[in-house]
């Protein structure tokens, strides 16, 4: 058996943000859940909250749809075309797709590619809440027993558990493949994944807060200190 991620691998993209974007040029006042949205982010940034809680967070907008269905429908007829050209020819009758998306999103393409074995979180179409426990990282090996992948294709690097724990793991970049423990990830990633981390984002948190605290005691002791208030409190 061999795995892929969805995201970046096999959709050239991520297929939950682009569904959002999809849903809201249909549906501007959608919109109105962005606050909520954004500070879940925030929250899930500064690890104030889990992964599962941010994802409940992000598609409330699907409480303001009522034919989701029709939604995902028109979603796939314009976005087939991101499915990747390259999978086909390294198809196999029980491959395996892991994705963090929804499973009701990444279904459609699964049937269009043929492909039986799917986890994916189960997340209602009109809730946007899980209906199961999350099945990503262990918990989607989990899903399928004790199997041993063959190999496992991803393009993040994110999934190292996954590719440690197959015999095979490659790296999927610009449409093509390299063994996992060759690929080199260049700047531009190494800088995303700094400066896009929860150590980072805390960082900048105390950073702010120390310096307001030093402008903010500089400024009482420059006032206590100073020669006009001196007199004042003399004559007084």
């Amino acid at each position: 058996m061999n795995g892929y991620t969805f995201d970046k691998t096999i959709y050239n993209g991520r297929v939950s943000w682009d569904f959002y974007r999809f849903c809201v040029k249909k549906r501007p006042a959608l919109l109105r859940r962005l606050p909520k949205q954004l500070f879940g982010a925030l929250r899930y940034a500064l690890g104030l909250i889990d992964r599962a809680a941010f994802t409940e967070t992000f598609f409330c907008f699907l409480q303001g749809i009522q034919d989701a269905d029709a939604f995902v429908r028109l979603f796939w007829e314009t976005h087939r075309s991101r499915v990747g050209e390259w999978y086909p020819a390294h198809k196999q009758a029980d491959d395996l797709i892991v994705s963090a998306s929804p499973a009701f999103l990444v279904r459609p393409a699964c049937v269009a590619l043929g492909v039986k074995n799917l986890a994916a979180p189960e997340i209602g179409k009109a809730s946007g809440r899980f209906t199961d426990s999350e099945p990503a990282g262990a918990q989607a090996r989990q899903s399928f027993g004790a199997v041993t992948l063959d190999a496992f294709y991803s393009a993040s690097l994110s999934d190292e558990p996954l590719a440690k724990s197959a015999k095979q793991s490659f790296f999927v970049k610009n449409g093509g493949a390299v063994p996992w423990e060759t690929y080199r990830p260049t700047v531009w990633e190494r800088a995303k994944r700094f400066f896009l981390s929860r150590e980072f984002f805390w960082f900048l948190i105390i950073g702010v807060v120390n310096t307001f605290n030093g402008v903010f005691l500089h400024i009482c002791f420059r006032c206590s200190s100073s020669p006009t208030l001196r007199s004042s409190a003399g004559i007084l």
